[in-house]
C-alpha cells in the first residue's frame, strides 16, 4: 500500500540547532570540529547540507590541509558563509 504523502515541513522555521550553526557562521568561519562542539552536532556538514539544500545558502567550504601530531598529512572543511549568506542569515534569524 502506498504511504500518504507527509506534509512539508515549514523550512523558515529554524530549529535551536541551525540557528545555532547560523550564528556561529556569522561570527566567523568555522571548521567541522568547531561547530560539534558550538552547536552541538555529531555531524555537522549534514547540518550544512540541510542550509544549503532547503533554505537556498551557498556556504563556502574550504579544504585546509595540515600536519597531525603523528606527522601525517590529513584535512578539514572550513566553511564560511557568502554576503548573500549573511544577508539571508539575518533575515531568517529577525524571524
Amino acid at each position: 500500500a502506498l504511504k500518504p504523502n507527509k506534509p512539508k515541513s515549514d523550512i523558515t522555521k529554524l530549529t535551536p540547532r541551525l540557528q545555532r550553526l547560523i550564528v556561529a557562521l556569522l561570527d566567523n568561519p568555522q571548521s567541522s570540529r568547531d561547530l560539534a562542539d558550538l552547536i552541538p552536532a555529531n555531524n555537522p556538514p549534514a547540518y550544512i547540507e540541510r542550509l544549503r539544500n532547503s533554505l537556498g545558502f551557498e556556504i563556502h567550504g574550504e579544504k585546509v590541509v595540515f600536519t597531525t601530531i603523528d606527522r601525517r598529512s590529513s584535512w578539514y572543511v572550513l566553511y564560511a558563509l557568502t554576503e548573500s549568506d549573511r544577508k539571508k542569515a539575518a533575515e531568517l534569524l529577525q524571524g
